[in-house]
């Protein structure tokens, strides 16, 4: 609204600036207090020095005389204190955040979608679901069935070509954009998107919309064979080092395996006041098995029935069966079917019996 101050003395400012604010006060440093006491008392001896003029003056005359010798005298104060006119210029900075996409081969992986919240999620990402609606949504069954077992990279792309969601468009109107792919470390790969800015007013951004991004999303290949999350980020960091950064933002399945622990750059990122934004890409439990421990005697007699304790732990797997095999040389010498319960781990004995002697590679 003070804006109409700039115009009016020239002043040279930068592009995007408003008035917040002014100041009047003069070149000397001299207080409003004394100017305003000396401007009385000349006033005052004015006013007072007319009283004395011949009576033929009009009042009119009178006035128009006072008038101009006070307008003389408050430019002769005007040379003296040289009053200077301080403006309050506010410029907002449009900050950069990065938007960081997995682009390891993990990505590729089709994960089993059974429950009816994964399969909401998935449909929702791929646009077959009104997000408004949430998981409340309903989805019909054929929906159910197009979106099943698709691969994690498949998912991330509908997110961020979703028309009805909007995440990079909405993000693109609040800061500027920089996107980066990464798996392994230092091969991070840059991509820019800065919307136009009017000039005269910074707060006037063309937002941009989900054209501006369909190359970059659609081109993304999960081609990295491990993931360095911690090198990356400190790639990322690195290379934007000294910019007013909003944000981080990693849209990731969460593996780690190769390089520097992510957890290690926490402290540099809060000392540096950069927040650090996980998008979670996969399942809300998957379904995994994994033997943890296998354990059995070393040495043993031959034709002893020898026990093996077999550690497996489960996830996601609740009353479903599986099949156990032991392989001594690689052949098959034993097999258990495991019933799943709870998620967590249960041990297993299997039995064995060598018939020669010799060394064994128990499997």
């Amino acid at each position: 609204m003070t804006d109409w101050i700039i115009k009016l003395t020239g002043s040279a400012v930068e592009s995007g600036s408003t008035v917040v604010g002014f100041d009047l006060g003069t070149a000397g440093g001299v207080g409003a207090g004394i100017i305003v006491l000396i401007a009385a008392v000349l006033v005052a001896v004015v006013i007072v020095s007319y009283r004395w003029m011949p009576e033929e003056q009009t009042s009119f005359r009178k006035g128009l005389l006072i008038i101009l010798r006070l307008a003389f005298l408050s430019l002769l104060l005007g040379i003296l204190f040289q009053p200077v006119l301080t403006l309050n210029l506010e410029r907002k900075i449009r900050q950069t955040l990065l938007v960081m996409l997995d682009a390891s081969r993990s990505m590729t992986i089709a994960d089993p979608r059974v429950t009816g919240e994964d399969l909401k999620r998935a449909a929702i990402a791929k646009g077959k679901i009104n997000p408004d609606a949430g998981l409340d949504g309903r989805i019909e069954i054929n929906v159910e069935d197009e979106v099943r077992n698709l691969s994690r990279t498949n998912i991330l792309q509908g997110v961020l070509l979703n028309e009805k969601l909007g995440l990079l468009p909405d993000l693109s109107e609040k800061f500027n954009l920089v996107g980066f792919t990464f798996g392994l470390g230092t091969q991070v790969k840059q991509r820019s998107f800065v919307p136009s800015v009017d000039t005269s007013q910074t707060n006037n951004v063309a937002k941009l919309g989900i054209a501006d991004f369909e190359s970059w999303v659609k081109g993304l290949e999960a081609v990295h064979s491990a993931t360095a999350l911690g090198d990356s980020l400190t790639e990322v960091l690195n290379l934007k080092r000294g910019q007013p950064l909003a944000g981080i933002l990693v849209a990731s399945d969460g593996g780690h395996n190769m390089g520097s622990q992510p957890g290690g750059l926490i402290k540099e990122l809060k000392e540096a006041e950069v927040p650090l934004y996980f998008y979670g890409v996969g399942i809300t439990s998957p379904r995994d098995i994994i033997v943890t421990e296998m354990d059995a005697p070393e040495a043993a007699f031959l034709e002893d029935e020898l026990l093996v304790r077999v550690r497996v732990r489960s996830q996601g797997l609740a009353g479903e069966n599986a099949q156990i095999n032991l392989t001594l040389n690689g052949d098959k010498v034993s097999e258990e079917t495991v019933a799943f319960g709870a998620d967590g781990e249960q041990i297993i004995t299997m039995r064995i019996k060598p018939d020669s002697a010799g060394d064994y590679e128990l499997r």
